[in-house]
């Protein structure tokens, strides 16, 4: 073990266990947010499929003669707000996403001080480069946490317009609009809906082979952490000098933070 820039190698130990510790945390934070992630694109997997079945129901809303199936166009709009709940879902989902995110790269940073500490100027450097990439995962999870809930508060304007239209229209009477131009925006969204399905699939198999592979990592992380647990206490009891005693400090507050973190990161109701 490298001595700490004091030259106190008991400290340096407790340090390096204090790293651990909070290497645990962090990657129980980074699994908790690739749940979240993997949760949310498979919500938006569903809004893309009540999108569809929106636009196919809306297809058939105005029939060739410019007459109103006022059932099928109340079942489009049941179909948009079903969207417009997927997409709320998701966008709740990215919010938890983006907060473990920013959880995780704090616990990488306290750990990758804890390194430094220790002198593992390596193990220091690795760890930055994990929190800033937990870093941009927050950012990317905020970014679509904002534009789920765009989606939504627009596919709820839609729905309602058409709720309300099919209400006031009799089944049977001329559609008021153009008919084309129905057609057009119902091409459109299946479009668009197939589009977006495509693209969330493949992004909810991405984020179920992150979460395999993060939960492995905790698994792995928290066998770390416990393996220097004994030891680290009995250090801790026996530090005598400053730096020890920071370490020592720095350990407890460590394995506490790890201890709570099965609980911070379990879904939210």
């Amino acid at each position: 073990m490298a001595e700490t820039r004091t030259g106190d190698s008991k400290a340096a130990w407790i340090w390096a266990a204090a790293a651990a510790a909070r290497t645990w945390a962090a990657a129980a934070h980074n699994l908790a947010a690739w749940e979240s992630y993997r949760r949310s694109s498979e919500a938006m997997v569903e809004a893309s499929a009540a999108s569809l079945d929106a636009a196919a129901a809306g297809g058939e809303a105005v029939e060739r003669d410019g007459r109103t199936n006022s059932a099928a166009l109340a079942n489009a709009a049941a179909m948009v707000k079903s969207a417009v709940r997927s997409e709320r879902r998701a966008s709740a989902g990215f919010v938890e996403a983006a907060s473990h995110a920013g959880s995780s790269a704090a616990e990488w940073g306290m750990a990758a001080d804890a390194h430094s500490m220790a002198g593992d100027t390596a193990s220091e450097r690795a760890l930055r480069g994990r929190a800033d990439t937990a870093r941009a995962m927050m950012r990317e999870a905020d970014r679509r946490a904002s534009l789920a809930g765009r989606d939504a508060g627009a596919a709820l304007t839609v729905s309602q317009k058409w709720a309300e239209s099919a209400a006031a229209l009799e089944n049977g009477a001329v559609w008021p609009g153009d008919r084309s131009a129905w057609a057009g925006m119902q091409a459109g969204i299946r479009a668009g809906a197939e589009h977006d399905r495509a693209v969330w699939s493949g992004a909810a198999r991405r984020a179920a082979e992150y979460v395999r592979d993060a939960a492995e990592h905790v698994r792995e992380c928290a066998a770390a952490a416990k393996d220097v647990a004994a030891a680290a206490k009995e250090a801790s009891v026996q530090a005598s000098t400053p730096n020890a005693r920071d370490a020592a400090a720095a350990w407890r507050d460590a394995m506490a933070a790890a201890r709570k973190a099965p609980d911070a990161c379990r879904p939210r109701a």
